[in-house]
């Protein structure tokens, strides 16, 4: 039996997922309904790209945004039913939002001058919905319809988040929203219209006809197809001449393919190739940021992200890219575990914004997050449990910056019973729903004809704004 080591499995591997980055892998892949959905795009000049950062887990929106200081009622309560979670009044970064004066993390201190300076702000309990804006009453006495299937699932909610749509959604808006804007016939740049970093199996950079292209956080971000050369002589796996291998990958020393499926295999790899040339090549080497990068996984893929951006911030078009930053499923020890993760989420952001600075280009990049849900007010010990609405933050110079759009929900009312945004077990009930805040970032990257948004986002619904615009975009 031939045994095939692991560098030949990962080229084998590699080559079906190098390729992807555009929508034409094979002629039967291509889905004539995006013609249309470009054609109804909004065709805008310049630059725009997308960045999101995916908080997996569910971040807890209760310590990220603590109550309005005037809110004693809130406050009592959470005080109450998060004994061993609370954080204390006094150790907050204070925020002013309007006449009310809030507090965040303190491990947000650099969000927290961001959000100061205008170019950040929060957009508050952001959730799963069907359509249908929801309270206690109406959610304790529900309409099987209105509640949307399996509320506080990781996968089927984070397919949701990522979709726009419903926990079984194929696609993802952002994969979508890429595939609406060409850079151009035949430019090499379409093929990262779409682009995740990392590992990340997600639904939201992958559209009917645009398929995303990996990178990692490592060095310029590109994942070579064949490892390099092993010294002392250009060789693969010991024996094997590297650029021999490449010809051969080529075509160069074999006649076309007569087999239609080993003609379109050859023909991915060679689009393959041609990307990592191409990328390498606009990229560089890996050099010295002008800006110091953070030891965190998450600032490392950012910077990879500003360099693909800077690299293709001359021409029009757009882009998409996720970004996964793990560790908020916090069921226990949650004080120490997400003031882990927020002192990352904080410094990557700062530095992100502080990189895009640099290069002149936060005016044509907006960066936003998305969690599976938010998680109970209720705590269950030393963590908490899987809630619904949540809390997200979006970060550029085109973001309605120094506000918190939308409410943070209270947790009591003046006389102590409970608020009409909270379950009974302390799930935020959400009042601005997926589909009203992505397409409000659509908006903002050029789709605004209304009937394309609601194919995106038939669930839309909000009570701030319209269903298509929550307002925390400028333009």
């Amino acid at each position: 039996m031939t045994t095939i080591d692991t560098s030949r499995r990962q080229f084998l591997r590699q080559s079906t997922t190098l390729s992807v980055g555009s929508a034409m892998l094979s002629p039967w892949l291509l889905n004539l309904s995006a013609i249309a959905d470009a054609a109804a795009a909004e065709s805008t000049a310049g630059y725009k790209a997308l960045v999101c950062v995916f908080l997996a887990g569910g971040n807890d929106a209760c310590n990220t945004i603590l109550p309005a200081s005037s809110d004693t009622a809130s406050w009592a309560r959470y005080e109450a039913v998060r004994p061993q979670i609370k954080l204390a009044r006094n150790t907050g970064v204070s925020i002013l939002n309007g006449a009310n004066s809030h507090a965040l993390h303190p491990m947000l201190a650099k969000t927290a001058s961001l959000y100061g300076a205008g170019r950040l702000a929060f957009v508050a309990n952001v959730g799963n919905l069907l359509g249908t804006l929801l309270d206690r009453s109406r959610f304790e006495q529900p309409a099987a319809s209105t509640i949307p299937a399996r509320l506080r699932s990781h996968n089927d909610q984070q397919t949701a988040w990522q979709s726009g749509q419903t926990n079984v959604a194929a696609y993802g808006w952002g994969g979508r929203f890429g595939a609406q804007q060409s850079f151009g016939t035949n430019d090499p740049s379409d093929a990262f219209r779409s682009i995740r970093i990392g590992g990340s199996n997600d639904t939201f950079s992958v559209g009917e006809s645009l398929l995303p292209y990996g990178m990692v956080a490592r060095q310029n971000g590109v994942i070579g197809l064949l490892p390099l050369a092993q010294a002392p002589q250009d060789a693969l796996y010991g024996k094997v001449p590297r650029s021999g291998l490449l010809k051969v990958v080529r075509g160069a020393f074999t006649p076309p393919r007569s087999n239609l499926i080993e003609r379109d295999y050859s023909d991915v790899v060679a689009r393959a190739l041609d990307n990592e040339q191409y990328l390498n090549g606009l990229l560089g080497a890996p050099g010295t940021s002008p800006v110091t990068v953070p030891d965190f996984e998450l600032a490392r893929a950012l910077e990879v992200v500003g360099r693909v951006i800077k690299g293709h911030a001359t021409k029009t078009g757009r882009q998409v890219f996720f970004v996964t930053l793990g560790g908020f499923d916090t069921h226990g020890s949650q004080l120490d575990t997400h003031a882990k993760r927020l002192e990352e989420l904080d410094a990557s952001l700062s530095f992100f914004d502080a990189l895009l600075g640099a290069h002149g280009l936060r005016p044509h990049v907006t960066t936003f997050t998305m969690s599976d849900f938010g998680r109970l007010l209720n705590a269950n010990g030393d963590g908490s449990d899987h809630g619904w609405g949540g809390h997200q933050i979006v970060m550029g110079d085109a973001v309605a910056g120094g506000r918190i759009h939308g409410q943070i929900p209270a947790y009591a009312q003046a006389n102590g019973s409970s608020a009409p945004q909270l379950t009974g077990d302390g799930a935020l009930i959400p009042d601005i729903s997926i589909g009203s805040y992505a397409a409000t970032l659509g908006r903002w990257f050029g789709i605004r004809d209304e009937a394309l948004l609601r194919s995106f986002f038939p669930y839309a619904c909000t009570a701030h704004g319209s269903a298509f615009d929550v307002g925390f975009m400028k333009a």
